[in-house]
């Protein structure tokens, strides 16, 4: 109990979290084994890269950064786009632990991977794995897919 106190107040104190929570992971890595290998791995590189996790309105948006000597880094090598802008890159489809159906978008912004954001707000099941995931990819891309990795 003392330790998720400390971790929450560290996280205020900072902005944010350093980790993505069970259930973020869960997510990317859905769509990190459900697209391109290269794409899947440039995003579970970025997510690593990550140091800053913010999440808003209750879990509804959870968004990635990488802070260097005070300013957000920008990983070029890490694109998984062309675009300029924001993008959306794919979207999941899951049961959460409360059995609710759910479904999160992750968006890029400049063809970087940035946020998650979800339909129904995660903060009381973010520790907890998803079923039922369903991934399909945003048409715009040059590259696809789609798969049923219920469990």
């Amino acid at each position: 109990m003392l330790t998720v106190s400390l971790d929450r107040f560290v996280a205020w104190f900072r902005g944010g979290y350093r980790h993505p929570a069970k259930l973020e992971r869960h997510i990317i890595e859905a769509v990190a084994s459900s697209t391109e290998r290269q794409l899947g791995e440039r995003l579970l590189e970025h997510v690593r890269r990550a140091n800053l996790i913010q999440r808003l309105d209750r879990g509804r948006e959870v968004n990635f950064y990488t802070i260097e000597n005070g300013k957000v880094r920008h990983h070029d090598d890490l694109r998984l786009s062309e675009g300029d802008g924001e993008a959306l890159f794919a979207t999941v489809t899951f049961v959460g632990s409360n059995g609710v159906k759910n479904r999160c978008k992750l968006w890029t912004v400049d063809g970087r991977f940035f946020s998650l954001e979800f339909d129904v707000p995660t903060e009381k099941m973010r520790g907890d794995a998803p079923t039922d995931v369903s991934v399909t990819c945003a048409q715009l891309l040059p590259h696809s897919c789609e798969s049923d990795l219920s469990s």
